[in-house]
C-alpha cells in the first residue's frame, strides 16, 4: 500500500519538477516570452506550454509504473487520477484569467501523457 502511494507521488514530483525545470530553461533562453501574470501566452508559447504538459506527463507516467513495480497500469491510472483532480482545481482557481479550452487541453494532454509514458514502462518490460 505504502509503495503505491508513494509511485503515484513520486510521478506526480516528477511532473511538477520537470515542469518547473522546463519553464525556468525557457524563462533563461527566452527571457520576455513568458507573459506577466493575468496575461494570456501568445499562440506558439501555448503550443510551446501544451507540450512541456505531455512531455512531463509522460515522465510522470514513466516514473510511477518503474516505482509501482507491479499492477503498474493501476498506478498509472492513480497517477491519471490526480492529474484530473488537480487540472479541475486549477481551472476552477483560475477564474476568467485563462480560457476553458487552454485549460482542458492542458489536462487532456497531461492525461494523454501519463498514459504514454506508463504504457512505455509497461511495454519494454514485458516479455516477449
Amino acid at each position: 500500500m505504502i509503495r503505491s502511494v508513494l509511485a503515484v507521488i513520486a510521478g506526480y514530483i516528477a511532473m511538477v519538477i520537470l515542469t518547473m525545470a522546463l519553464f525556468i530553461l525557457m524563462a533563461r533562453i527566452a527571457p520576455g516570452v513568458l507573459p506577466r501574470e493575468g496575461m494570456f501566452p501568445a499562440p506558439p508559447v501555448v503550443a510551446l506550454i501544451l507540450g512541456f504538459a505531455f512531455l512531463s506527463a509522460l515522465v510522470g507516467g514513466f516514473v510511477t509504473a518503474t516505482v509501482a513495480l507491479r499492477s503498474e497500469e493501476k498506478h498509472v491510472f492513480g497517477l491519471a487520477a490526480v492529474v484530473l483532480v488537480m487540472g479541475a482545481l486549477n481551472a476552477t482557481t483560475a477564474g476568467n484569467s485563462q480560457p476553458l479550452w487552454y485549460l482542458s487541453a492542458l489536462v487532456l494532454l497531461a492525461l494523454a501523457g501519463v498514459y504514454v509514458g506508463g504504457n512505455i514502462y509497461m511495454n519494454r518490460n514485458r516479455p516477449e
